[in-house]
């Protein structure tokens, strides 16, 4: 009659054990479910800003480059024109 007994405990034992670990385990899904998925998503969402941010922000330099490019450029025909305006200015002028 012992025999049943001590058997009967280690299948209870086990039972209540397997039991526990998919507890345990429905746990651990729930988890990362509703804690580590959300995190997740989240770090993507900064990440991918971040990401947008960096792209903007090559974008603003590179519009700044060719914008300085552009007066500079504005600058010289400028100079060159006012040169040239005073060439005429100096010129002898001939009467028609």
């Amino acid at each position: 009659m012992a025999v049943v007994t001590t058997v009967g405990l280690v299948i209870e034992f086990c039972v209540l054990w397997l039991a526990m670990w998919a507890i345990c385990m429905v746990l651990a899904v729930a988890f990362i479910v509703l804690i580590i998925d959300p995190i997740e998503q989240w770090l993507d969402h900064r990440r991918q800003a971040r990401r947008r941010d960096a792209q903007a922000a090559a974008a603003i330099e590179r519009i700044t480059l060719e914008a300085d490019q552009s007066i500079q450029r504005l600058e010289s025909a400028y100079t060159q024109a006012q040169a040239s305006m005073r060439r005429i200015a100096r010129a002898p002028r001939h009467p028609t």
